[in-house]
C-alpha cells in the first residue's frame, strides 16, 4: 500500500533511528551542506571588529549555524541501527577543521606570540646548526625544535612560520587515532567510542595544540596510554592488599563494590600479541618517553604520574615502566638540562607540597581582568565542571548496568591532577591536567548516553545527545576563543616588527607595551626586550624617556594587541592607552619611525 508523500522534510521521522528517511545519505548530505555553508560564510568574518568576548562576537549567523547542523547530522548518523564508520569519521574531520581551523582562515597573520618565539628557536637551529642552552630555556629541551628544523629544511621552506596557521588542525587530526584506540580498549560499543571522540573535540578548548612542544608530546602521551590500554591491561593476579583488608572489615556491600572497582576490578582482555610484539611495543614506549623527556617537562611529569597510577592500581602489566620513564627523565635533567636547573632549581622545587599556593596560581589569579575576561574564565570553569559531572553520571549509570571494569579510565581521569601538587608551571598546570585527563573524562561522559552495548538506540537518546553536544559546542566558542581580541595580530603589527628587524642593529633593545608582540621569530639571540606596561599605566613619559636614555639603541613598539591585552588582563582603559600614545607622538623627546592604525614604533629624538 502506497503512502502519500508529505511536502517538506519530516523531522520527526528523521530523528527516529532506523526510520526509512534516516538513510545513509541524509547525514552525508547534511555534513557537506554544513561544510559548504561554513566555508562560504567564514569569508565574511571581520576579525578587526572582535570585542572583549572574543571571536564569537564577529561570527556571522551562518558560521554559528553550520556546526549545529553538523552536530545534528552526526547524532543522526550515530543513532542509526547500522553505524557506518566512514560517515562518522567524515563528520569528525569536518568538525576539527571548523573548530580548530577557523582562525587560519579569518586572520591575516598567525596568532599567539609564543608561535613566533618557537619559530625563532627553530630559525636559530637552522642558522647555526646547534642549540645553546644558556641563551634560552627551550634549548634545554630541544627535541621538538630540532625535529621542526629538520622538517623545515627538508621541505625547503624559509622558516617554521609556515607551519603555524594550521598546526591546531594537524595536531587534532593526529590525536584522533590514539583517542579512538583508548576508547576502543574499554568498550566494543561503536556508539560509545565515536560519541566519546566527538565530545573530546568539543571540550578540548585548552589551546595547547599550537606550534609547540606540548602539542606534539601530548600526542606521544596519548600513543603510550593507548598502547598500555590495548596490549598491557592488568592481567589475572592476586587481589590487591587494599582489597584484601577491606574484605576483612565487613563494610557495607555498596562500599565494598566501590573499593573493588578501584583495586580489584574485572580484567579487560588484551589484544592478541606475541612476546616479541610486546617487547617491540615496550621499545616504542621507551623511545617515545625519551623524546618526551627531551622535549617537554610537564608532559614528562604527567606521564610518570599516569603510568605510576596504572601500576599502583594494577591496571597494567608493564610494572617496571614508571621506573624506566623516571630514570630517562632524571637522566635528561641531570646531564642535558644542567644549564637551566643551575639557575632555576629553587623555582622548580618551591611548589612541591604547597597545595594552596599552587591552586591560587592556577585558579584565583586567573579571575582578574575585565568583566568580559572574567566571564570567559567562568565559562571555562563551567565547561570543566560540566564535563566532569557528565563523566561522574556516566560512571554511575554504567555501574547500575552491572559493569565494573573501567578502573583504568578512572585512574587516568584522576592521576594528572596530582601533578598540580608538585608544580604550578606558571599557573598553567591545572589546565594541562584537565587536558591530559580529558580522554578518560569524555569516555565516561559518553557512557551517560550509551552505558551498555545495544543494537539500536531510542529517539530520546538521540535527542539528548544532540542537546548535550549543542550546549558544549556553544561553550567551546567562548572558552577556546574568548581572549581572541588580544591573541590575534594584524598585518600592520607584523609589519612593525619586520620594520624593527630591518632597522635595528644587533644588541638593540625592544620595549613593548605588553607581552604579546609577534616577534623573536628570527635572530633570537641578537636582541633583548623589556615590558613597559607600568610606565603606560602610570602615564610616565618622563620615566620612559629616562629608561631609554640609559639604554642606547632602544626602540619602543606599541600595538593594537598590546592595548587589548592590557584591557583584558589588567583592566587598563583603552582610552588611557590611546592618550599615552598621543602624548608620545606630540613629545619632542620621541621620534615616530613607523606609524599605522595598529602599530607604532618610537625611538628617542636626536638631542633629547
Amino acid at each position: 500500500m502506497k503512502t502519500r508523500a508529505t511536502p517538506g522534510i519530516n523531522f520527526d521521522s528523521l530523528m527516529r533511528p532506523g526510520s526509512p528517511q534516516a538513510t545513509v545519505y541524509t547525514p552525508i548530505a547534511l555534513a557537506l551542506l554544513a561544510a559548504l555553508l561554513w566555508l562560504v560564510s567564514v569569508a565574511h568574518v571581520d576579525i578587526h571588529q572582535t570585542s572583549n568576548l572574543g571571536l564569537v562576537s564577529v561570527l556571522p549567523l551562518p558560521v554559528l549555524i553550520a556546526p549545529v547542523i553538523l552536530t545534528l547530522s552526526f547524532c543522526m548518523a550515530l543513532g542509526q541501527s547500522r553505524l557506518r564508520v566512514p560517515i562518522l569519521l567524515l563528520h569528525i574531520v569536518i568538525l576539527i577543521v571548523m573548530l580548530y581551523g577557523i582562525t587560519s582562515l579569518v586572520q591575516e597573520v598567525p596568532r599567539f606570540r609564543v608561535n613566533y618565539r618557537h619559530a625563532g628557536i627553530v630559525e636559530y637551529i637552522m642558522r647555526t646548526g646547534q642549540v645553546s642552552p644558556r641563551i634560552n630555556a627551550y634549548f634545554n629541551w630541544p627535541g621538538f625544535f630540532i625535529l621542526s628544523a629538520f622538517v623545515t629544511e627538508l621541505g625547503g621552506l624559509p622558516n617554521a612560520i609556515v607551519f603555524v596557521p594550521w598546526a591546531p588542525v594537524f595536531f587534532n587530526l593526529l590525536y584522533l587515532g590514539p583517542v579512538l584506540i583508548i576508547f576502543s580498549s574499554g568498550t566494543s560499543d561503536k556508539r560509545h567510542i565515536w560519541l566519546g571522540a566527538w565530545l573530546y573535540f568539543l571540550t578540548n578548548w585548552i589551546g595547547q595544540d599550537y606550534f609547540a612542544p606540548q602539542a606534539l608530546n601530548y600526542f606521544f602521551y596519548l600513543v603510550i596510554i593507548a598502547i598500555l590500554l590495548k596490549w598491557f591491561q592488568g592481567t589475572t593476579h592476586e587481589p590487591h592488599w587494599v582489597w584484601q583488608r577491606v574484605q576483612r572489615l565487613g563494610l557495607p556491600q555498596f562500599l565494598q563494590r566501590w573499593v573493588e572497582f578501584l583495586f580489584a576490578p574485572s580484567d579487560l582482555p588484551n589484544s592478541p600479541s606475541q612476546p616479541a610484539q610486546r617487547a617491540g611495543l615496550i621499545g616504542i614506549i621507551a623511545a617515545l618517553a625519551i623524546v618526551i623527556a627531551a622535549s617537554h617537562q610537564a608532559t614528562s611529569l604527567i606521564l610518570i604520574a599516569s603510568v605510576t597510577a596504572l601500576v599502583i592500581f594494577r591496571r597494567t602489566s608493564a610494572r617496571g615502566l614508571p621506573i624506566l620513564i623516571a630514570v630517562l627523565v632524571l637522566a635528561w635533567i641531570s646531564f642535558m638540562a644542567t644549564a637551566y636547573m643551575a639557575g632555576h632549581f629553587n623555582w622548580v622545587v618551591k611548589g612541591v607540597g604547597e597545595v594552596n599556593g599552587n591552586l591560587n596560581a592556577n585558579v584565583t589569579q586567573r579571575l582578574r581582568g575585565s568583566s568580559e575576561h572574567i566571564f570567559i574564565v567562568r565559562m571555562r570553569m563551567i565547561m570543566t565542571v560540566a564535563i566532569i559531572l557528565m563523566a561522574m553520571l556516566g560512571v554511575l549509570r554504567r555501574l547500575r548496568q552491572g559493569y565494573w571494569s573501567w578502573a583504568s579510565y578512572a585512574v587516568l581521569a584522576a592521576a594528572p591532577f596530582f601533578v598540580v601538587l608538585v608544580q604550578t608551571y606558571g599557573g598553567e598546570m591545572l589546565l594541562r591536567a584537565y587536558l591530559f585527563a580529558l580522554p578518560a573524562n569524555v569516555f565516561f561522559a559518553a557512557a551517560l548516553f550509551y552505558p551498555a552495548h545495544t543494537a539500536r538506540t531510542s529517539r530520546r537518546t538521540t535527542l539528548a545527545v544532540t542537546l548535550a553536544c549543542t550546549c558544549l559546542l556553544a561553550g567551546f566558542l567562548f572558552t577556546r576563543y574568548g581572549n581572541e581580541k588580544a591573541d590575534y595580530f594584524t598585518a600592520q603589527e607584523a609589519g612593525a616588527v619586520s620594520y624593527f628587524y630591518n632597522v635595528a642593529k644587533p644588541g638593540a633593545v625592544l620595549l613593548t607595551g605588553a607581552p604579546n608582540t609577534p616577534w623573536k621569530y628570527q635572530d633570537t639571540e641578537k636582541y633583548r626586550s623589556q615590558n613597559v606596561t607600568l610606565y603606560i599605566q602610570n602615564h610616565d613619559i618622563d620615566g620612559l624617556h629616562t629608561l631609554m636614555l640609559q639604554r642606547p639603541n632602544t626602540y619602543l613598539i606599541l600595538t593594537r594587541s598590546q592595548k587589548a591585552y592590557a584591557e583584558l588582563y589588567r583592566q587598563f582603559p583603552p582610552e588611557d592607552w590611546e592618550s599615552f600614545e598621543a602624548d608620545l607622538v606630540k613629545s619632542p623627546a620621541f621620534k615616530l619611525l613607523y606609524n599605522t592604525d595598529d602599530a607604532k614604533v618610537f625611538v628617542l629624538a636626536q638631542g633629547s
